[in-house]
């Protein structure tokens, strides 16, 4: 693939990096030519150093430390959904319908369309950003600031929902 190619595709990628949070969790799609960039800085590393695998870790941990930690990479936005739904007694339902381009996915809980959203790459991405959406707009009707703090008691009904108030991402 050309460089001109690969700058754009990583220029792209920072550009929509800077709409969520410090790591995506599931919601961008990385260009390949990154993940290429670290295995070959691994590869380089693990063959200067003959063949040292704790050197290419102590090199690497001290690259991704700042980074990746326990605290800075979160709940993966479907898993964080499905819990919420668990201890709040709420029935989720994720829908994809046939995957054609831009097709949307829809969040729905308690049958109501709680969020949508598309990404004509990867239906997964679609999924995480829909699921990531219900969830910003049910933390904000129950006035939460964290979901994993929710109480397992009755659901609220969410009637003040409807398929004209759901989230639409893009």
């Amino acid at each position: 693939m050309p460089f001109v190619l690969w700058h754009l595709q990583i220029a792209d990628f920072v550009k929509e990096l800077g709409q969520y949070e410090y790591h995506s969790n599931g919601l961008l799609d990385a260009p390949k030519v990154l993940s290429d960039i670290v295995e070959s800085l691994i590869g380089a590393i693990y063959v200067d150093s003959k063949y040292n695998q704790e050197q290419v870790w102590q090199v690497f941990r001290n690259l991704a430390d700042p980074l990746i930690s326990l605290e800075t990479l979160g709940k993966h936005p479907v898993s964080e959904l499905l819990e919420f739904g668990q201890k709040t007694g709420r029935i989720v339902d994720i829908s994809k319908d046939g995957w054609v381009k831009d097709t949307k996915v829809d969040v729905f809980v308690d049958g109501v369309l709680v969020a949508s959203a598309t990404y004509a790459q990867k239906k997964e991405i679609a999924s995480n950003r829909a699921a990531k959406a219900a969830l910003d707009k049910l933390k904000e009707m129950s006035g939460q600031s964290d979901v994993q703090s929710a109480p397992a008691e009755a659901p609220e009904p969410l009637d003040e929902l409807d398929h004209y108030g759901a989230l639409e991402l893009q």
